[in-house]
């Protein structure tokens, strides 16, 4: 019995009660069954389903009890990388009158009505089947009428190539959502969503076994609904990975749990881990019109061909902002800028990258001659076969620590300038030094 107790208290493992009990008092299943009508929040597990049926925490749930505001059940595999379906937990909401948080983790949640929530957190974390399709899921969901946060990981369910069933957040209410699924759900879900709660979070759960069909994946022959302009789109490279912030939409799109190891994408040989995470975030710019583009902390991981692919896909950018960190990998910035042209092995008569391309600016990265000759080039091939920049910023370090300035703010970055300027390849070019002076 003392064993059964241990248990039970263990499966408890946070409760709130109004008025609340004695602080003497030891929470277990049997207080709970007890008490279930002063019960105002309620934490269970984590556990396994064989303990959550044998503990009868089943029963539990469906009886009625007032004042639940707050329910919290996390259930685990009794063994790793089982593979077996999630079990279904039933919620009945009329019985939980008060209820407007939950969060069900490790389980399939069956649910007539989610009408009376504020907070919905499902999570799967692993990534076991799911015990619905996805429209049964989407049915649940679109209950959620008052809804204002909205979690999901691994939730949605396998979305089949054919599926047209638009995805419809709870509307109005609902403010902020985070997705975590793998990349072609979130791909579908963008191309069917409509209505977006206001700050949205995508999270790609996997950046190894990127399917080669991503790039085909069918939009039904409609324009996607989100197709609206965007202020600024954010490629933030991190240690791990990457991820894609859309200002002005509010928007995030990340790479989550990426391993270091490389990793094989679209069939190809092993590539680094920032290079999947590109590949798999620039898709998501088709559904994303972006006016400035602004890559942060870039490594040399990706290979040219990746800026070009990337580039291609924001064909409405008119500002570009590559900004490194001080002592910055020159060849990141030297990349970037080469697939802005096409004098790199390329003919003459290929599309130019970001046609409507204003405004560049540079922000750390060490200077050198070479680094300099290759942006001069840039700016010349694109004011012979579209049109001039109109502007070009630069903003260097030093090459060897220790000194004063840049020798590049000096007398050859004004010539250096001033020929561009000459030359009409770019309107206005400003050299600013990454330490102190500014030309």
């Amino acid at each position: 019995m003392a064993s059964a107790q241990t248990t039970e208290r263990s499966i408890v493992q946070h409760a709130e009660f109004s008025p609340p009990l004695s602080p003497t008092t030891r929470i277990d299943l049997s207080v709970l069954q007890q008490y279930v009508d002063s019960l105002t929040v309620l934490h269970l597990g984590p556990m396994t389903h064989a303990a959550f049926v044998a503990a009868d925490v089943p029963m539990l749930l469906v009886r009625t009890m007032p004042q639940l505001a707050e329910l919290k059940l996390v259930l685990v595999p009794s063994s790793a990388g089982s593979g077996t379906m999630l079990p279904q937990i039933l919620i009945r909401p009329e019985r939980l009158p008060a209820l407007h948080s939950l969060h069900i983790e490790g389980a399939t949640l069956r649910c007539e009505s989610l009408s009376q929530l504020k907070r919905l957190e499902l999570r799967n974390t692993v990534f076991a089947p799911l015990g619905h399709t996805f429209d049964e899921f989407l049915t649940m969901l679109a209950t959620g009428e008052a809804l204002e946060e909205l979690v999901l990981e691994n939730y949605i369910g396998r979305m089949g190539a054919g599926d047209s069933t638009p995805f419809h957040f709870p509307l109005a209410t609902c403010k902020t959502a985070y997705v975590k699924d793998t990349t072609q759900n979130l791909y579908r879900l963008l191309a069917h969503l409509s209505e977006p709660p206001e700050d949205t979070r995508l999270a790609v759960s996997f950046a190894a076994g990127i399917p080669s069909a991503l790039d085909i994946l069918p939009l039904k022959g409609a324009v996607p609904p989100l197709q609206q302009p965007v202020q600024c789109a954010t490629f933030q490279f991190v240690s791990d990975g990457a991820q894609l912030i859309c200002a002005g939409w509010k928007h995030k799109i990340t790479i989550e749990h990426c391993s270091g190891t490389p990793v094989t994408v679209l069939g190809n040989a092993s590539s680094s881990v920032h290079s999947v995470a590109l590949v798999v975030l620039m898709r998501f710019l088709a559904f994303m019109p972006v006016s400035t583009l602004e890559i942060a902390d870039a490594t040399e991981g990706i290979n040219l061909q990746e800026w070009f692919d990337l580039l291609v896909l924001t064909p409405n950018v008119r500002e570009l902002f590559i900004k490194q960190p001080i002592e910055g990998p020159g060849r990141v910035v030297s990349n970037i800028v080469t697939a802005l042209a096409s004098f790199s092995g390329q003919a003459v008569e290929s599309p130019v990258k970001c046609p409507h391309l204003k405004d560049v600016k540079v922000r750390g990265t060490v200077y050198s001659p070479w680094l300099i000759d290759v942006i001069g080039q840039s700016a010349k091939w694109r004011a012979q076969y579209r049109a001039p920049l109109r502007s070009l910023e630069l903003v260097l370090a030093p090459r060897f620590n220790g000194m004063p300035h840049c020798e590049f703010a000096s007398d050859a970055a004004r010539d250096w300038a001033a020929k561009l300027q000459v030359d009409k390849y770019v309107g206005r070019v400003v050299v600013k030094d990454a330490i102190i002076r500014s030309f």
